[in-house]
């Protein structure tokens, strides 16, 4: 049997995240710890090895009964499959990440799996619903002062939108006016 690199790198990963980072009770990562790992890896392009690890998470979030954890994995799963192309499981995941989301009110993880639905909405050529995606998002950074997310939700709107406009045929900006009034 052939071990796989990725699987090893994620499985190291999955033991240096419970080590060094911010640990929840009995040293376990929380899941915003366990979120900025998921990042990290995406910032370097390591798909595989996000996928490696999502499923062992979204099997303790299970067991654990933390469906904050559950919900942001299944967004994130979802992420990564829209961006290597496996729209249709990327789509189920990230309304999955949604729901979980709205049901247990977490806004930190509904931030982000609303952006990436507004990406699955701007892959079927939806402009309009990608950008209320979008607008959602920084509305929502914006009520909750999410520092942070608030600066990545405007550059992101702003961003998102000139790429709605162009990809939808509109005059480049048109959009863009629209979210510097609601900024």
């Amino acid at each position: 049997m052939r071990i796989r690199a990725p699987a090893v790198l994620a499985g190291l990963t999955l033991l240096a995240t419970q080590t060094v980072t911010g640990s929840g009770e009995a040293g376990r990562p929380t899941p915003d710890a366990i979120q900025r790992r998921i990042d990290d890896l995406f910032i370097a392009a390591q798909y595989d090895s996000i996928l490696d690890l999502i499923p062992a998470y979204i099997q303790r979030a299970e067991s654990d009964g933390d469906s904050v954890l559950l919900g942001r994995m299944y967004a994130q799963r979802g992420h990564v499959l829209l961006v290597i192309g496996r729209r249709a499981e990327a789509e189920r995941d990230i309304d999955i990440g949604l729901r979980v989301a709205e049901a247990v009110r977490d806004t930190v993880g509904w931030m982000p799996a609303i952006h990436f639905k507004g990406f699955v909405y701007r892959s079927q050529g939806r402009y309009g619903d990608a950008m209320r995606c979008f607008e959602q998002r920084l509305l929502l950074a914006q009520k909750v002062r999410c520092c942070s997310d608030r600066r990545r939700g405007v550059a992101a709107a702003g961003a998102e939108s000139s790429v709605v406009d162009i990809t939808a045929g509109l005059s480049v900006g048109t959009g863009r006016s629209g979210v510097d009034r609601r900024l």
